[in-house]
């Protein structure tokens, strides 16, 4: 089984779509069942010693045997046509060679349900061309088996068992495009379920690889905030003036330690917002406050630092006492990063506006940073 399958994907392309490889699949599979359909009539031929149809379905067989060689080297419409020329053409010289009477020229009209079955979708053009070409062979098939034909005198009794065989033929080509067409639906089954099963293990891949990020950052966040508490610690004690009186030059030195290792350790505990994120265990914590005080007092947080970089910061607060349910945490990161990238991204001598107002409906706050 293992072989036939091979024989049948020759030709089909990696990474094809498994609509567009069960055409390759099909003709290569309708090589195979013709071979099988050609063995019947060649032990007719043996045994009536009718040794030119025998040679010519000898040649047939090794010339059908070709159609897979064309799907590997890419020519798959060339090897439908060729495929379908070969069948016709046998069926043609059959008939003169067998005459009328044997009814082989019937089997012609066979192939066309095959043509339809191969043929790709948006190949309308080229389907109705081998339709033509099919009846055309049919009527040829008539003209030269009236001129020509029959070339061997078969008597009443061969003449009946080869009605015989065509009728048996009839019946296994039906069988053969019924298969052909199911077997294109299997494959495009197949095909859709082992890439369904191949983006089923790439998404885990990634889901694992995320887990472990969003690990790493936990633990190295984790790694750093700890340092840098114990940097804190003494630097707002000896502020807080409980290691004796600084001079001014000093304290403004500690001061700037302080708001710095202050701001990394927001970035750190960002991080791990982020890592509780992804895993969705970051949840709000949210208390009915004043709004309009708690804004104010990010903008006067942020003052000192516009100043220094030669910035004007201005607040415009459209209503005082706006109480509001919010998490302070949260959004204190979030304006803070706005203000934050205003102030870094603003030249000097230029203007940042942090505004809040309500919407008109007066179900919103609405909160904007605006630079230069």
């Amino acid at each position: 089984m293992n072989r036939i399958k091979d024989f049948i994907d020759i030709g089909v392309p990696d990474g094809m779509t498994p609509e567009e490889a069960k055409y390759i699949q099909m003709s290569n599979l309708g090589t195979l069942f013709m071979i099988a359909v050609n063995v019947p009539y060649m032990m007719l031929c043996i045994a009536n010693r009718w040794t030119f149809i025998f040679i010519e379905l000898c040649a047939l067989n090794v010339l059908l045997s070709l159609t897979p060689l064309l799907n590997r080297f890419k020519h798959h419409t060339l090897a439908l046509f060729y495929f379908g020329g070969l069948l016709n053409w046998h069926l043609a010289f059959a008939t003169v060679a067998m005459g009328k009477e044997s009814m082989l020229y019937l089997l012609i009209f066979f192939t066309a349900g095959g043509a339809i079955t191969l043929f790709r979708r948006h190949e309308t053009k080229l389907m109705l061309i081998a339709l033509a070409g099919i009846v055309a062979t049919y009527h040829l098939a008539l003209v030269l088996g009236n001129h020509f034909g029959p070339l061997y005198r078969i008597s009443g009794p061969d003449a009946t068992m080869l009605r015989i065989f065509v009728e048996y033929s009839v019946f296994f080509l039906v069988i053969i495009n019924s298969l052909i067409g199911r077997y294109g639906a299997i494959a495009a089954e197949d095909r859709l379920r082992q890439e369904q099963k191949r983006s089923e293990r790439l998404l885990f891949r990634v889901q694992e690889q995320d887990q472990q990020k969003t690990q790493f950052f936990q633990n190295i966040s984790h790694e750093l905030r700890t340092p840098l508490t114990l940097i804190l610690g003494p630097l707002e004690t000896s502020l807080s003036g409980a290691d004796g009186p600084l001079d001014d030059a000093l304290r403004n030195k500690m001061e700037m330690m302080a708001n710095n290792a202050r701001r990394l350790l927001r970035l750190i505990n960002q991080l791990l917002d982020l890592s509780k994120i992804d895993v969705d265990k970051l949840r709000l914590n949210a208390k009915r406050e004043d709004f309009s005080k708690f804004v104010e007092y990010l903008a006067n947080s942020f003052a000192p630092y516009a100043e220094r970089n030669g910035i004007t910061l201005k607040t415009r607060i459209d209503r005082d006492d706006l109480h509001l349910s919010f998490d302070q945490e949260i959004t204190e990161k979030i304006i803070s990063n706005l203000l934050s990238n205003a102030c870094k991204f603003t030249p000097e001598g230029g203007e940042v506006l942090l505004s809040l107002s309500e919407s008109e409906d007066r179900r919103w706050a609405i909160v904007s940073v605006k630079d230069t």
